[in-house]
């Protein structure tokens, strides 16, 4: 149930940015965080989908909402790039991003054959990915508290679900343990820091 209810809270983070970037004209997501979750998705819900019905929609469901995103993305992006040459070229680069971070996942994939521990290195450079937009005051950028609260728990209650069933071997899955502890302190952090300016108005704030 914790795993479905995290799973459902991730697709409202991602309906959410997406509401919030389309009324703003402006990206809630980096576009780098973007093109990652976008290739975790297709590889795991159309190339190696999971035996599990509930997953394998939920998969689906946030590959479609990420596919959005990354219209998006594309449509905005541009203006968050810090160079000339990556402003004129953002397509071209985002696309090669894409499939640049699609390929990272098939080796991962074939290398590891643990698709939740992707997953989770992808949520903690997601994590770093938003930490390093607000405090660099990026361009083109929106910093939403919906979507900085709803990744936060959406997270939690995954992990909470994956410690519950660490608990009968911990030792054994201390490193397990030690990114779950991570990304929730990098995304703790995040919402405190947007929490903090939603009075002050200092960087560009949306619900």
């Amino acid at each position: 149930m914790l795993s479905q209810l995290g799973g459902a809270l991730w697709a409202l983070c991602y309906a959410w940015g997406l509401w919030v970037g389309a009324t703003a004209g402006a990206l809630t997501f980096p576009p780098l965080v973007t093109a990652l979750n976008v290739s975790w998705e297709f590889a795991f819900a159309i190339l190696w989908p999971p035996t599990n019905r509930v997953s394998r929609i939920t998969y689906r469901v946030w590959l479609a909402l990420d596919a959005a995103l990354l219209a998006e993305a594309l449509l905005w992006g541009s203006a968050s790039a810090t160079w000339p040459f990556a402003r004129a070229h953002f397509p071209l680069l985002l696309g090669g991003g894409v499939l640049a971070a699609l390929g990272a996942q098939v080796v991962l994939y074939r290398a590891l054959q643990a698709p939740q521990l992707q997953a989770y290195l992808v949520n903690l450079v997601m994590s770093v990915g938003f930490l390093w937009a607000y405090l660099a005051h990026s361009e083109g950028l929106v910093f939403s508290a919906g979507v900085a609260w709803f990744k936060l728990l959406g997270t939690t209650c995954i992990s909470a679900a994956n410690v519950y069933a660490f608990l009968p071997e911990w030792r054994k899955r201390w490193p397990g343990l030690a990114l779950f502890a991570l990304i929730f302190a990098l995304d703790a952090s995040y919402v405190g820091l947007v929490m903090s300016e939603v009075a002050s108005g200092s960087v560009p704030l949306s619900p």
